[in-house]
């Protein structure tokens, strides 16, 4: 309570402020690169193929590479949140009134939201690799002979998939942070006699990604298994299986500890864009918006 009668969300001061944050994708990249050490280095394996080096280069260079990648795509997100929020007054033109609510702002997060959120785009990740490593050959995604040629080849494609899943989510994330709403307008809803809706934009598309994700993923996983026991692979590459839905959410960990540290820029950004702060509907006015009035980046 006190922290709304400041005029101060909570979300700005809690969102991934713990550095426990990191511990996951670190975590998961380790385990990852040590079974990999014990499967693949006997055959002469690189870990990337396209990246010149060892594998402990390539290893050390993800971990540069992907948290500058996270940012640069970052600091893009309210261009294309906006380009979502165009889409979406063209799918409804004037059926709907658009405005803003800032209440979900004045919520805790923490690092366990931050994790839960990256599940389903995670799984996207992982479904899109496959079906790119299915489609263009194992060997451009894998040098050498192995009978975990599949799973390398997917975890090589991730990183070439990771980018444009977070073009599909995180700007949906932005649209519901910033409290963009959308509500049936009274005069549309006399003439169709239909229901009274408000929801935010970000559900609209959010449901659809998250059907075609979670089902894609696991028809791909399961086809996974079934070549796992069709090889008949070791015990331990049998093991690694399970660690393929971690992948995806491990390479968003670093995009949305960056997207929550900057959260006030991002949302002031989006404000600035749709001017719902001009909008009958809306009940905060520019001059009192906590994010509009962020000293983060002026």
């Amino acid at each position: 309570m006190n922290e709304k009668k400041q005029g101060k969300p909570q979300r700005y001061d809690t969102g991934t402020r713990s550095n426990l944050i990191y511990l996951p994708f670190v975590g998961i990249l380790v385990i990852l690169y040590i079974i990999y050490l014990i499967i693949a280095t006997p055959s002469n394996t690189d870990l990337i193929p396209i990246l010149a080096g060892t594998g402990i280069q390539d290893f050390l260079i993800l971990l540069v590479l992907i948290p500058i990648i996270s940012f640069i795509l970052v600091l893009f997100i309210p261009f294309i949140s906006f380009g979502f929020y165009k889409l979406y007054t063209l799918i409804f033109r004037n059926s709907r009134e658009y405005y803003l609510d800032m209440n979900i702002q004045l919520d805790k997060w923490t690092s366990r939201d931050t994790i839960k959120r990256a599940f389903h785009p995670g799984l996207m990740i992982c479904a899109l690799a496959q079906f790119i490593v299915t489609a263009t050959g194992i060997n451009i995604w894998f040098i050498g002979v192995s009978d975990i040629a599949i799973i390398f080849a997917m975890f090589n494609a991730s990183f070439i998939v990771f980018p444009i899943v977070v073009i599909l989510y995180v700007p949906l994330w932005l649209l519901f942070d910033s409290g963009v709403m959308s509500k049936t307008n009274p005069d549309y809803l006399g003439r169709k006699r239909t229901p009274e809706t408000v929801e935010t934009i970000e559900k609209y598309f959010s449901s659809k990604w998250k059907g075609f994700g979670g089902l894609a993923f696991i028809i791909n996983f399961i086809s996974m298994i079934i070549q796992a026991i069709l090889l008949t692979v070791s015990p331990l590459v049998a093991i690694f299986l399970f660690f393929v839905p971690f992948i995806g959410i491990s390479l968003l960990i670093p995009v949305q500890t960056i997207y929550e540290k900057i959260l006030p820029f991002l949302t002031k950004q989006e404000h600035k864009y749709t001017k719902l702060h001009a909008s009958r509907l809306t009940l905060v006015s520019v001059d009192e918006c906590p994010a509009c009035n962020s000293k983060m980046w002026k």
